[in-house]
């Protein structure tokens, strides 16, 4: 069918219950809350992963797989400790893993790909200008901020990188830092006419600057942590408030819609440089619900140059360009120039994954000796793939290396060889440090 016939037909479905394939040598063959049992595909199309991936560890778990959904933080913890799991991420603050590493559940903590801040309305006055959304990325002390959750990381710079991976240096040294620096964040607002009173910062028409931002009930990590951004912005004399709304009201409404002054929104993100291209079609996807994805917007080069940036366009010439070459490159400071520039997302903080696994079900202590952005691409493989977290992540260990105890890898073998091919050593991050 076309897509037009699909839609069309769509309305005359009462049910529909179709085993899902994945991106993986694993596919959805019931669920059964809050289990989902995962069955290996027909041999005809392992073999063809086995051609894709050659150093897989498929072959030595069972043909069936139980995944246990968990759906938050708590309930991940619970499940390890239980054994009612074997492995899973999740975004546990200190205390959690500290629980769980004393009940005999290893825990690996990476930074995830990508993080997320304060996303601005550019819709609504003033925050539809570049420098004012600059203003509120000097005005927020982001390692309080992490210091709220123990186990983030500062967000300083706009990088679609964490901290650690290895990026070339051109990239490190066109990137611009928005440390905590309120005397700045006062006078760019003074240079755009605003004015403090009592305390208080004012449009240059007299109206008082405050700010409310939309947040989801319940992701116990967001909600602590950019609470305590928008103290700091009140402190700092912007009155704010953070609403928390359900999450199926969050994610299907005010998202979609724009129906915000601000809301906090996740931060595109690569495991390293060679997989930025798993960044995604971010501008389609909702990241930024405010902006036309067809318009031309201005940025300016940190050496002065104004030019101007087509998110459409942009994307085309990105995702269709080859790794390393000067399209791909110059395409990839294009992106963080502008970031840097408009601010639609004032940065605040890294994730840091912890993967809880069972160290009798999953050998990951050779996986934790390699550099991190391997580390990232072969625990947290379902951020590149764009998987659900809970059900998947064991299935990718198993395409990306992981062996039960006793067994050795033979990525592990071929990274110790140096055997590996390039193309697929990029794509694991290795070529990175």
């Amino acid at each position: 069918m076309s897509s037009t016939e699909a839609t069309a037909y769509a309305i005359n479905i009462t049910k529909l219950v179709v085993p899902a394939w994945s991106l993986g040598p694993y596919y959805v063959q019931r669920v059964a809350e809050p289990y989902v049992v995962l069955q290996r595909v027909p041999q005809n199309l392992l073999n063809a992963w086995d051609a894709a991936f050659p150093y897989h560890t498929w072959q030595w778990y069972s043909p069936t797989v139980e995944a246990f959904y968990t759906g938050g933080g708590t309930q991940n913890m619970n499940a390890m400790i239980s054994g009612n799991g074997n492995i899973g991420p999740c975004y546990l603050s200190a205390p959690q893993i500290g629980v769980e590493r004393a009940d005999g559940v290893n825990v690996s903590l990476l930074p995830g790909i990508g993080g997320y801040g304060i996303l601005l309305n550019e819709k609504q006055y003033p925050w539809d200008i570049p420098q004012v959304r600059q203003a509120l990325a000097y005005a927020i002390n982001r390692s309080e901020v992490a210091s709220t959750w123990q186990v983030y990381l500062p967000y300083y710079n706009v990088s679609p990188f964490p901290p650690g991976v290895g990026v070339p240096s051109w990239i490190s040294k066109e990137t611009a830092n928005f440390p905590y620096d309120p005397a700045k964040a006062a006078s760019i607002l003074q240079g755009l006419g605003f004015y403090k009173k009592n305390g208080i910062w004012y449009t240059p028409n007299g109206t008082k600057l405050s700010l409310a931002i939309q947040g989801p009930a319940g992701w116990t990590d967001w909600d602590t942590t950019v609470e305590e951004a928008a103290n700091e912005l009140t402190s700092f004399g912007i009155p704010t408030s953070l609403y928390a709304d359900s999450v199926g009201t969050y994610l299907g409404t005010i998202l979609p819609t724009g129906d915000f002054q601000a809301a906090i929104e996740w931060l595109p993100g690569a495991a390293s440089y060679e997989s930025a291209w798993a960044m995604g079609n971010v501008w389609t996807s909702g990241d930024f619900p405010t902006w036309n994805v067809t318009a031309n917007y201005e940025y300016v080069w940190p050496n002065g140059t104004k030019a101007f940036f087509n998110m459409t366009k942009w994307y085309v010439t990105f995702a269709s360009s080859t790794v390393g070459s000067q399209a791909y490159n110059a395409s990839l400071a294009q992106y963080i120039a502008f970031l840097q520039y408009q601010m639609a997302t004032v940065p605040l903080l890294y994730y840091q994954v912890s993967t809880a696994y069972s160290p009798k079900v999953f050998n990951m202590s050779w996986v934790l000796r390699l550099p991190v952005s391997a580390q990232i691409t072969i625990i947290e493989a379902y951020w590149l793939w764009g998987v659900p977290t809970y059900l998947y992540n064991a299935v990718t260990s198993f395409t990306f290396g992981v062996t039960p105890p006793g067994v050795q890898s033979p990525l592990a073998e071929a990274i110790a060889n140096r055997s590996v091919v390039p193309e697929y050593a990029a794509f694991l991050g290795l070529n990175s440090s």
